[in-house]
């Protein structure tokens, strides 16, 4: 393989590995963004913007024009200044009667550019780094070098030795390219680290109405002990037995929830009660969605109201727990406390506690605050949830 070839080997090799580590650096930077899109936004652009600088000046720094970018698009390269290198071949008669001296230059792939000069033609087998004006030949309509500066690079006798050094220096371009490229991944790295080994700051969620703080402050958030399918075995106290299934909810929304186990919802999360209270009269049935045909019983904590039952996406700990439908990621338009069924006696009622979205009993909105008797068969709604009330 002679000099030109291997030359243009090196080079085409050289930017094939620049372009992959650009594509690398794009996909690695394409993931940071997915996995920290919540990280502060002036962060990112930063990171972002600094390896995107790096490998373009990489790029600007070591660009250089070359015959063959002048030859593959004239137009682009018409009236502008530029350097080429080249060996000069051969010098072209221009006639007697002319002033201007023209010579071939030609670069290592073997592509060629003709010259133009007022002063002595340079010396046929040098190389020279040529300094011009591109013109267009009216003739030919190909590009001319109209020549403003030049300075010999290599002689005729040194230039034997041009296209080894030539790829030696076509290495250490390879070389550079490699090690900023590096760089550029290793300041990406770096900070994927940096902030992968950063843990999410909590935001603190203002009180609620009643006075109780909120869950999500709690150290211990995790309901274990959801339970209660509807064909759950009962313990010896009368009550449903826990169920061992995991419940989707707000604190464990990127994770799959177990198989189902007992036929208990998936969706919903609640505490078992403790063995001194009753259940509500009836039982609540899914009546739509992923948990269709699923049914449960729960009971209410004492209230001067009645037996009180909340219903929403809150997480609730402590003594109020156990009387607390917890809505999971499914019921995005569900309020954090949406409503209340309440027991009086043999009276069930259920109240819309949510100012921002609708409770609707059997087709008809319930007003913010108001209340309204449930019956056996009554359709309950609330955002994609919608539940029928079973009287036993």
């Amino acid at each position: 393989m002679n000099g030109p070839e291997s030359s243009e080997l090196v080079s085409c090799w050289a930017r094939a590995s620049l372009a992959a580590l650009i594509n690398a650096t794009q996909l690695l930077m394409s993931s940071l963004m997915n996995r920290y899109s919540k990280m502060p936004s002036t962060v990112l652009r930063s990171l972002v913007w600094a390896c995107l600088i790096l490998v373009l000046g990489t790029w600007g720094a070591f660009a250089q024009t070359s015959i063959s970018d002048v030859n593959s698009n004239p137009g682009k390269y018409r009236g502008q200044n530029v350097t080429v290198e080249g060996t000069v071949m051969r010098h072209v008669d221009s006639g007697s009667d002319s002033e201007t001296k023209n010579y071939i230059l030609q670069d290592d792939s073997g592509q060629e550019l003709r010259a133009q000069t007022t002063q002595e033609p340079p010396e046929t087998g040098s190389r020279y780094s040529v300094e011009g004006l591109i013109e267009i030949s009216p003739f030919n309509r190909e590009p001319v070098l109209d020549e403003e500066d030049r300075s010999q690079i290599a002689s005729a006798s040194e230039n034997q030795a041009t296209s080894s050094q030539s790829l030696r220096q076509d290495f250490s371009t390879i070389t550079v390219y490699l090690i900023l490229g590096l760089g550029v991944l290793v300041i990406v790295v770096l900070g994927y680290f940096a902030y992968a080994s950063q843990e999410d700051e909590p935001v603190p969620a203002p009180p609620r109405q009643d006075g109780t703080p909120d869950p999500s402050q709690s150290p211990d958030s995790d309901l274990s002990s959801a339970e209660l399918g509807g064909d759950g075995e009962e313990s010896e106290a009368g009550f449903p037995e826990p169920s061992s299934q995991r419940i989707k909810s707000e604190s464990s929304s990127s994770q799959e929830p177990e198989a189902d186990s007992d036929g208990g919802p998936d969706t919903l999360k609640f505490k078992a009660p403790p063995k001194t209270m009753k259940f509500v009269p009836g039982r609540l049935v899914v009546a739509a969605g992923p948990d269709q045909g699923k049914e449960f019983r729960i009971a209410g904590r004492p209230t001067p109201e009645g037996n009180v039952v909340t219903i929403g996406r809150a997480e609730v700990e402590g003594e109020k727990a156990f009387a607390h439908i917890q809505l999971g990621d499914t019921y995005r338009t569900v309020s954090r406390m949406q409503a209340e069924i309440i027991q009086q006696d043999d009276t069930i009622l259920l109240k819309n506690t949510s100012e921002t979205n609708p409770t609707i009993v059997n087709g008809d909105h319930v007003p913010t605050g108001e209340s309204v008797e449930l019956g056996g068969g009554d359709m309950i709604r609330m955002g994609e949830l919608m539940l029928r009330y079973e009287r036993d």
